[in-house]
Parts: structure tokens; sequence; C-alpha cells
């Protein structure tokens, strides 16, 4: 999951305070990343992590990653959020929010799941937003995104 910050850098220190033996941390933003590593580390001194950075919103480069690991729990948490007017919101920002909050989601899924399947075992948690389901001034653009993944 995405480690650098916020609720990927939480849900990585309840894993290590858990108990969890082996996180792996993936996020494109390497020093965040490592200062949640080391979080970790002080947590739970017997955790193995490893820290790939990794654009997930780049297909080939998260199928390509997956298939160096083994996993038994997927979180997918990317996420970023847009308060601009919907009038006034670039294209390209609009192209980024879906990569990251919708296809990085896709992708990663496709990814880890048809191994979780062949085992039989695993675990896939994808976190979301309320925005979906509650509207807020100026994020119009998530709340489209994030109502489209959560209410098929």
């Amino acid at each position: 999951g995405i480690a650098a910050s916020g609720i990927g850098r939480e849900l990585a220190k309840q894993l290590a305070s858990s108990g969890c033996g082996r996180l792996i941390l993936w996020d494109v933003n390497a020093d965040g990343m490592e200062e949640t590593a080391d979080m970790c580390r002080q947590i739970n001194v017997a955790v193995h992590i490893e820290t790939s950075t990794v654009d997930v919103t780049n297909r080939e480069e998260v199928y390509r990653c997956a298939r160096q690991i083994d996993i038994d729990l997927l979180i997918n948490n990317a996420g970023v959020a847009n308060f601009n007017p919907f009038l006034e919101t670039a294209d390209e920002r609009i192209d980024r929010l879906i990569d990251i909050n919708l296809k990085a989601v896709i992708w990663t899924t496709k990814a880890f799941l048809p191994r979780m399947l062949e085992k039989k075992t695993g675990h896939l948690v994808c976190v979301s937003s309320v925005a979906g389901l509650v509207g807020a001034p100026g994020n119009v653009s998530k709340q489209t995104q994030i109502y489209v993944y959560i209410c098929p």
C-alpha cells in the first residue's frame, strides 16, 4: 500500500504493533516511506520490512513488481483529493485523480488477486472515501470516481 504518509503510514504502524511479521511498503515518496519503515521498526523490532518505490498508476510497473513478491494481505489505500471547482479543474488533474483513486486499485488488485485465489487464501482491502456517499463543495471529481468505485 501507499505508505509514506496519512492512512497508509497509520495502517503500517498498526500492522507492526499487532505483531505482523512482514510488511511490504510501496510508495513513490521514498523518503516518507523510509520514515514509515523506521517508525514500524521502533514499534516492532522483529518485523521484516521491505520497501519499494512503485508508482501504482503505472500498470506495467505494478505488474512487474508484484511478480517478485507473494502476499497474504493487500491494502489499496492510495488516494488524492481535489478541492477546486469542477470547471476550474484542469483535465490533466482529473486524469491524475482517476489514475490514482481508481486505476491504481484495479492494477494492484489484478496483480495480486490471482495468486490469492490460486492459494485459496488472502485478504483484499480497498480503502475508499466517504466522498462517494456525501457531497462536499469543490470535490465533485473525486466524489464521482469514488461513487463509481464503491457503488458499482
